[in-house]
């Protein structure tokens, strides 16, 4: 009795195993030479950055391939596809991957834009690692604008600024616009108020703030923010600051 009741347990895992070899191996086949039955494309990316759309990879999808649908799967390059979908400026990162059912699916994350550049009557965006990107027809953003010398050290020296100045209370809504000199200081504009700063090089961040928050808290006090013009934080010991002309002068 006992040998039977072995012999019956190895039996059913023997039964399970080869149905589940069947089923792993009729998967794999219909995959192989199934057709593709669909193109699903996701597109990830922030709310307020919708810079790119799914028929901005026609280009891409259709120098492979006319059609997709009722393509026998064994015909799909996947790797190629995914690696041409890379070359897109605006994809960060692109998975393809199809179904046992033939769907084809693209899972692309856009680049997200951290800031935007001007080079003369030209621009581009930049993201929080440097890396550039085209501007899209399809959004504008609210986004710093980094001007004046734009080589990779400086933009980098840029956006680390505009990161912490984002999160420092001298300025509310952070940075509007930062110029970068030939000799790599930076004139910055915050967001809240017009008027500018000579930042300096983009060193001792912390002390700087903190004389620009100083100098606000007492023009606040004196009634005096609404004409400030220009404030000098390039020195280690004092604050420089002029105001615009009075109507009268």
């Amino acid at each position: 009795m006992k040998w039977f009741k072995i012999i019956s347990i190895v039996f059913t895992w023997l039964a399970v195993g080869a149905v589940t070899w069947l089923s792993v191996g009729f998967s794999m086949d219909q995959r192989e030479n199934g057709l593709c039955t669909g193109l699903t494309i996701s597109i990830h990316q922030p709310d307020n950055q919708i810079l790119l759309l799914t028929e901005d990879l026609n280009v891409i999808l259709d120098n492979l391939r006319p059609r997709w649908d009722s393509v026998p799967m064994k015909e799909i390059n996947i790797q190629l596809l995914e690696d041409q979908l890379r070359t897109h400026p605006l994809a960060l990162d692109v998975s393809v991957f199809s179904t046992w059912k033939g769907e084809l699916h693209i899972d692309m994350t856009q680049n997200v834009a951290f800031a935007r550049v001007q080079q003369g009557n030209s621009g581009h965006y930049i993201d929080q690692d440097g890396r550039k990107f085209p501007l899209s027809s399809h959004a504008s953003l609210d986004l710093p604008l980094i001007s004046g010398r734009t080589d990779s050290a400086s933009c980098l020296s840029a956006i680390a600024l505009i990161d912490q100045a984002a999160s420092h209370p001298a300025f509310p809504g952070g940075l509007a616009q930062v110029n970068i000199a030939s000799d790599g200081s930076l004139q910055v504009m915050p967001q809240w108020h017009g008027h500018v700063i000579q930042w300096g090089q983009s060193d001792n961040f912390h002390n700087k703030a903190h004389k620009a928050q100083a100098l606000y808290a007492y023009l606040l006090q004196q009634g005096q923010m609404d004409s400030l013009n220009r404030v000098d934080l390039r020195y280690s010991n004092q604050v420089i600051h002029t105001f615009n002309p009075s109507p009268s002068s």
